[in-house]
């Protein structure tokens, strides 16, 4: 099945044939000269020219620009979020929660509009260095040199978290695990999703706080806490899941060479 038109994205096309279309996110992309899709796409959405498309027979989406070139691909609900952003005058709103990579971890904010936000972070590191407390900050110190960054997108109540990115400079293969690992975020959980106007509210109530932990109360659990209520961090959780793994692994060589771990 052909999900994207260009040669090098053999590798990336066979990797969506193992996942479902509604799946997908927000899928790496290499921006790619189309020929418009005028026989395997139909185009569901068009504003001013960018146009949301979508596979006939594989489902996926995508975004083309005014010049046919593939903007981004994913599935139909994160591609109508994104195009919403990518033709509006500001890709980011207030109430946004935002995240960008720092290499193995990802660090999380609330944006509260004009180019700031609100975090739990130190003044010139995530954790480390000077009183770690939930401060507003300008963009460039959440950022520290990034050039791309996501927000989380809530489609409804109890649905499929999904990370959008901005197109500038991000590395093909970032993302591959995203959206497995989002989608074991708060599944299945009744929980209150806030307006933007609540979210920054909330945020703001809790100004000033430096109970930081790493483990229970680190910048994902807050930023998530301010949209739902809830406290939870897919990246502490995917850790201890390691760990255990780890773990189990260990406790099964053992026994199959008769040794008892010590630990």
């Amino acid at each position: 099945m052909q999900y994207l038109d260009t040669k090098g994205g053999t590798l990336l096309a066979l990797l969506a044939e193992h996942l479902n279309a509604d799946d997908l996110g927000d899928m790496p992309n290499i921006e790619t000269k189309t020929l418009g899709g005028e026989v395997w796409w139909d185009t569901l959405m068009n504003v001013d020219g960018w146009r949301l498309q979508v596979h006939k027979i594989g489902g996926n989406a995508r975004i083309l620009d005014p010049h046919n070139v593939r903007k981004a691909w994913g599935s139909r609900s994160a591609m109508e979020e994104k195009l919403k952003r990518l033709t509006s005058e500001a890709f980011l709103q207030p109430g946004d929660i935002i995240g960008v990579k720092r290499g193995i971890y990802e660090h999380y904010a609330v944006y509260i509009g004009n180019d700031k936000v609100i975090h739990y972070a130190a003044e010139n590191s995530d954790f480390e260095g000077s009183p770690v407390t939930v401060h507003e900050a300008p963009m460039s110190e959440f950022l520290r040199g990034s050039s791309t960054f996501f927000f989380i997108n809530f489609p409804d109540k109890n649905g499929k978290f999904e990370k959008i990115y901005t197109n500038h400079g991000d590395s093909v293969f970032s993302r591959l695990s995203d959206t497995v690992d989002l989608q074991q975020v708060l599944m299945g959980i009744n929980y209150h999703l806030y307006t933007p106007e609540e979210t920054v509210e909330r945020a703001k109530s809790r100004l000033g706080e430096n109970e930081y932990d790493i483990a229970l109360n680190n910048c994902e659990h807050f930023a998530f806490w301010c949209k739902t209520g809830l406290s939870d961090s897919h990246q502490v959780d995917t850790i201890i899941q390691k760990i255990a793994g780890a773990r189990t692994a260990l406790s099964a060589i053992s026994d199959v060479l008769n040794v008892i771990p010590e630990a």
